[in-house]
């Protein structure tokens, strides 16, 4: 699954982790998903830390385009009185200035744009804790943690790292 989740289906996830860790103590071993959900409650927070994250750059982003063409107006309108021959240039090297700041003006925004499409890719040490939270909890025979926690990181939309960090491998060196 590639598809965004919803702040909807967040707050559905969330809600249903909490009931699960707020379940009646029955005094023994239970079951083997609270290392699961405590997972999961730290990935949610993540997704909605990381969304954060992007409304921010792209607050950031939609406010330098607005500076951009409001340079670029003022430089248009300053060109047009040229053309006009209202105005003359005090210097072409103030002309090739302005057109060098509307170049990198435009170079930043193409930046900004290639930044916010990026996903993040986490960290081998969140990586490994959620592995480890996830494999005490898919204990059971023939499960793997590998595809358990690969599959929560893809629902997510988060990018494992490239290279597997050693402690979360096992004796015979899989996922």
């Amino acid at each position: 699954m590639n598809t965004p989740l919803t702040g909807q289906q967040i707050a559905q996830y969330e809600a249903a982790v909490t009931a699960y860790q707020q379940h009646v103590p029955t005094g023994f071993a239970c079951c083997s998903a609270h290392p699961a959900a405590d997972a999961a409650a730290a990935l949610l927070a993540e997704v909605r830390r990381l969304r954060a994250e992007l409304a921010a750059e792209r607050e950031r982003y939609t406010a330098g385009l607005r500076r951009a063409d409001d340079h670029v107006n003022a430089m248009s309108e300053e060109l047009k009185r040229y053309a006009d021959g209202k105005e003359q240039p005090v210097l072409w090297s103030v002309y090739n200035a302005m057109h060098s700041r509307a170049a990198t003006a435009e170079g930043r925004v193409a930046e900004l744009e290639r930044q916010a499409a990026t996903p993040r890719t986490i960290t081998e040490s969140e990586y490994s804790r959620a592995w480890h939270a996830i494999e005490g909890a898919a204990g059971e025979e023939g499960a793997d943690p590998g595809t358990v926690l690969n599959a929560v990181l893809r629902a997510l939309g988060i990018d494992a790292p490239a290279a597997v960090p050693a402690a979360a491998a096992n004796e015979d060196g899989d996922q």
